[in-house]
């Protein structure tokens, strides 16, 4: 019983990750002039696409459309040299591409990405699901409104992070349920009243 809702639980995940992203986006350079062409194909969700500097600045920011080709041609020439991102992100993955500006031209350094956990609340419920397929260690807790602990878990080694939290008998007050794993943190907020 347990294999067979773990084995549904990966399932589950993969498919949310293929229809969210369906095709890995496309970034080619042009060094003579200082550009990137990022071309997305039509996603199930809206995506955000970011171009960000070495120091979190958001230089771009646009939301796109969900089922609508996304294309946009990046011209760097305003830029200083440097280190820059670009990120694309919806609710269940992130891949972030960086890219050295020179005087020269530009060239892409390393592409890298990260899951996110899906979190789903279905009444008092909120279940959990995050794939960690570098099996790196994973915090999960969850807060009341005045920032106490109420529970605390790590795994490491477990592929598969999953976890459902019952607020049908909680007092009314609003919680956060907070997942910390090598990647970032993430929050998760429920009110009861």
């Amino acid at each position: 019983m347990k294999k067979t809702l773990k084995l549904t639980a990966v399932i589950a995940l993969m498919l949310a990750t293929t229809v969210g992203m369906a095709k890995e986006p496309k970034v080619s350079t042009n060094g003579a002039n200082k550009s990137i062409l990022f071309e997305m194909e039509a996603s199930a969700e809206p995506m955000w696409v970011r171009l960000v500097d070495a120091q979190d600045h958001i230089i771009y920011k646009e939301k796109t459309h969900q089922f609508v080709s996304f294309v946009k041609r990046f011209d760097l020439n305003k830029l200083d040299t440097g280190i820059y991102h670009i990120e694309v992100e919806n609710d269940i993955k992130e891949i972030s591409y960086t890219f050295s500006l020179e005087k020269v031209g530009v060239k892409i350094v390393k592409r890298k990405e990260k899951s996110k956990p899906i979190f789903r609340q279905k009444g008092d419920m909120i279940f959990l699901n995050l794939l960690n397929l570098d099996l790196k260690p994973v915090e999960v807790s969850v807060l009341d409104s005045e920032g106490r602990e109420l529970f605390s878990e790590n795994s490491e080694g477990e592929q598969i992070v999953q976890k459902a939290f019952n607020f049908k008998n909680a007092y009314s007050d609003s919680y956060t349920v907070v997942v910390k794993n090598a990647e970032g943190t993430y929050y998760e907020a429920i009110v009861v009243k």
